[in-house]
């Protein structure tokens, strides 16, 4: 008979690991045996006395009360391309609304600082539990479910911004590497912070009563999943508006006044994410916490730095196929 253990890998760990984190780790794998803790580049013990940095997985039957949930679930980076506009620059020039930008510093500073200011007294409430839609056995409700429409929040919220929002440039070059263009990125970083809180009550409520794979099924799980999305890309949207920038702007048809207008990203990167192997056997759990998985991140992946330096984005292997402009997955399991 196999005896399996719970195991603890700490070789992509980059610094030396604490008292403190070996014992986070230990008091993890305890809760399974068919558990396991990775630790990543940026492991360390955050102000709130937790671990961050560190990948984990277990078996979907396991209750859920092995899982180490965190209060940011779906902390994830978005990031929207901005388009040239009627009068794009040429490769290799200078883009025309970074430089209008530039010139003006202070004044969009400005412009953003009162907009953050404004949703801090925006009388509606931020996205919580009480959003989620209410479905009814209706043959209308079961042929929009199987047609893939979202039914409608049942109140409206107000955007939130838990981390950090802004517009950045840089100089990228063409999958053919010929030459060089200048664009800009809005990006928006953060999760739902009322909401992710709501779902890590909910999770020590419950945590001894169901599994693993009764918690990835369950519609708040999936409900904030698809929230934060949809929170990141309206903030996306008013910032684009405020700033002049040429977006493509659509109305989010889950906004009960159908007033919300949101526009797609290039692409996002998770820090926070829960979700079933994408293996044969989709017998496990992963969560990651400080990374994401890059065998399902499309279009290249998003990783903060400092502030003053930005974010880097790292660009799978090329893709003709799919018309991933900043390539495929980097570890496809397909």
């Amino acid at each position: 008979m196999a005896v399996v253990r719970a195991s603890m890998d700490t070789r992509h760990a980059h610094n030396a690991c604490s008292s403190a984190e070996i014992d986070s780790c230990c008091s993890v794998l305890r809760g399974s045996p068919h558990s396991s803790v990775k630790l990543l580049l940026n492991h360390h013990i955050r102000a709130d006395a937790q671990l961050h940095g560190f990948h984990f997985s277990c078996h979907v039957g396991d209750k859920a009360s092995v899982l180490p949930v965190g209060v940011d679930m779906f902390n994830m980076i978005s990031m929207y391309e901005c388009g040239d506009g009627p009068y794009g620059a040429p490769a290799g020039a200078l883009n025309p609304h970074a430089l209008c930008i530039l010139n003006d510093v202070a004044h969009y500073q400005a412009l953003l600082q009162t907009y953050i200011s404004a949703l801090d007294i925006n009388p509606l409430r931020p996205a919580r539990f009480d959003c989620i839609p209410e479905q009814t056995e209706t043959e209308v409700t079961s042929h929009m479910q199987v047609m893939g429409f979202n039914c409608v929040d049942t109140r409206p919220w107000k955007p939130e911004i838990s981390n950090r929002v802004g517009l950045y440039h840089t100089f990228t070059r063409s999958t053919s590497k010929d030459e060089r263009k200048h664009q800009v990125f809005l990006v928006v970083l953060g999760c739902l912070s009322e909401a992710a809180e709501e779902f890590h009550s909910l999770w020590l409520d419950s945590r001894d009563h169901i599994t693993c794979e009764d918690l990835l099924r369950c519609e708040e799980l999936n409900w904030l999943r698809s929230t934060t999305h949809g929170n990141h890309n309206r903030v996306a949207s008013e910032v684009s508006s405020l700033f002049g920038m040429p977006m493509r702007h659509v109305t989010d048809a889950d906004d009960q006044t159908l007033s919300a207008r949101m526009i797609f990203p290039t692409t996002s990167t998770y820090k926070t994410d829960l979700r079933q192997a994408e293996d044969s056997s989709r017998q496990h759990v992963r969560y990651v916490d400080g990374g994401c998985f890059a065998d399902i991140s499309n279009n290249s992946i998003l990783f903060e730095m400092f502030g003053s330096e930005g974010f880097w984005l790292f660009q799978g292997p090329r893709d003709f196929s799919d018309n991933y402009a900043y390539g495929s997955v980097f570890a496809s399991t397909n």
